[in-house]
């Protein structure tokens, strides 16, 4: 079932030529993590901010299930919604942690009962119980983010929006916000559109990513498909002792010794060839310690498709 369906969705701050977006259609299921990733200034907070209807578009259409969402009431609209802006203030730092979700609970008219069980529970999940009554001011920015997000996740939104949720926190809040969202997406069927500049985050948790490229969209599916496309057949070995140069059997290598072992990184290597350099290696002793495909890190993917960009393979 589709949540959000956006048809020639156009968006400019100024003249008519000058348009963020241009013309962007693509649909965003229910229970899915759909994660928005581009450059810095090409239109991915902007997006979210239309989705949301903080701001208004410049042309096209915006469906929310399957209603036009221009005429939905905001009163309505904002009870299935929820999100977490970077960069504004989502939270009132005169409060305490605990009055903030008190408070934002109340105007999703939620039951007091309601919301001291969810904020236990979700205090002690980012590790913020024992802060409950501190005054959010005193808060540290990861602290306050933490507290943005339990305020966002009250209610249980149908649809939550997060402009780069884990900034600022710590590595162990940062995986359990992951886990909470994949949790949330999968058994509560929430569907979660995200940005990150993380994108470690992006990659552990997005079903598909859309990625925006000069106001349009250069590509929107899986993201595991994403980075087959763009990825390169990479192989990392790791040698006992050093290893002789005419011994690697495949011209486009890395070779770095680093003291009792050697590095040996293989490029576009097919694995046909993987298969005859290490018979080659093995057939005349060395002893391999360690290897791997490369992982194919989003982050890496998303260097070398922008780098495609900048040298005008697009």
């Amino acid at each position: 079932m589709n949540m959000y369906r956006v048809t020639e969705l156009r968006k400019s701050y100024g003249k008519k030529a000058d348009l963020v977006l241009k013309g962007l259609s693509f649909d965003v299921n229910r229970g899915e993590i759909l994660g928005i990733l581009g450059v810095n200034g090409v239109g991915k907070t902007t997006l979210i901010k239309l989705l949301l209807r903080a701001l208004e578009t410049s042309g096209g259409k915006i469906e929310f299930i399957g209603n036009d969402l221009s005429k939905i009431s905001l009163r309505k609209y904002y009870k299935e919604v929820s999100a977490v802006l970077e960069g504004n203030r989502n939270v009132y730092w005169y409060l305490t942690g605990f009055q903030n979700i008190e408070y934002f609970g109340r105007l999703k008219q939620l039951e007091d009962s309601e919301i001291v069980e969810k904020s236990e529970e979700l205090l002690k999940t980012f590790d913020l119980y024992d802060a409950r009554n501190q005054i959010a001011g005193d808060y540290s920015r990861g602290m306050l983010q933490k507290l943005s997000i339990i305020i966002a996740m009250l209610g249980d939104p149908e649809v939550l929006f997060l402009d780069e949720p884990t900034l600022g926190l710590d590595i162990i809040t940062k995986k359990a916000v992951m886990q909470s969202l994949k949790h949330l997406a999968k058994e509560e069927e929430t569907t979660i559109v995200i940005t990150s500049h993380q994108l470690d985050v992006i990659d552990a948790v997005a079903d598909r990513v859309l990625v925006l490229e000069n106001g349009g969209i250069a590509y929107i599916g899986r993201t595991s498909e994403f980075k087959q496309m763009y990825s390169e057949n990479k192989y990392q070995l790791t040698v006992n002792g050093t290893v002789n140069r005419e011994d690697i059997v495949f011209s486009d290598y890395i070779l770095e010794e680093k003291g009792a072992t050697t590095d040996i990184t293989l490029n576009g290597i097919s694995k046909r060839d993987v298969n005859l350099v290490l018979s080659h290696l093995l057939e005349r002793d060395y002893e391999i310690i360690a290897f791997s495909k490369d992982s194919n890190r989003l982050e890496d993917i998303m260097e070398m498709f922008i780098q495609r960009g900048r040298n005008g393979d697009a």
